[in-house]
């Protein structure tokens, strides 16, 4: 049988014992844990070793692995537990979006009145402070036309 060292990629040649076991015909890869494979992701694959494509009787003497049930529910679990966080969350947010909607229609009305009755008095300022532009220019045109009058009484009594 032949053994290949991961590490070098040689092949060890040996001869098979008089008595060989099932575990001697698996070759367990192992691979350097510096970026996730996709056995990091699957808990059952993880703990499956890698069969020597050679070997149909390795592959047959091999026992099934357990399915993992657990990993599975724990995982079923988390998904469960984070929607329900996620739809407490949501509806949290959506009670406060709808509480400051109403507050803020509520207040809108008074807001604009307020606003509006500034707005109202100062364009009566406005208005006030032109009639009274007005005015003073309509009493310096009357005492215009007068002093002229008085003018001209006087030239034509001479």
């Amino acid at each position: 049988m032949a053994d290949v060292d991961m590490n070098t990629g040689t092949r060890d040649i040996t001869p098979p014992s008089a008595s060989p076991s099932p575990s001697s015909y698996l070759q367990v890869r192992k691979e350097p844990q510096e970026h996730a494979t996709k056995n990091d992701l699957d808990p059952a694959a993880s703990t499956t070793p890698r069969l020597d494509p050679e070997d149909p009787e390795a592959f047959l003497a091999t026992p099934f692995t357990r399915f993992d049930q657990m990993g599975i529910m724990t995982e079923f679990d988390n998904e469960s537990t984070a929607a329900v966080e996620f739809e407490q969350e949501f509806s949290r947010r959506m009670a406060d979006l709808m509480l400051e909607l109403r507050v803020w229609a509520e207040c809108r009305p008074i807001h604009e009145r307020d606003t509006h009755s500034h707005q109202l008095i100062q364009e009566l300022e406005a208005i006030e402070a032109r009639e009274n532009e007005q005015e003073n220019a309509r009493l310096a045109l009357v005492k215009f036309v007068t002093s002229i009058r008085q003018a001209l009484a006087a030239l034509t009594h001479f």
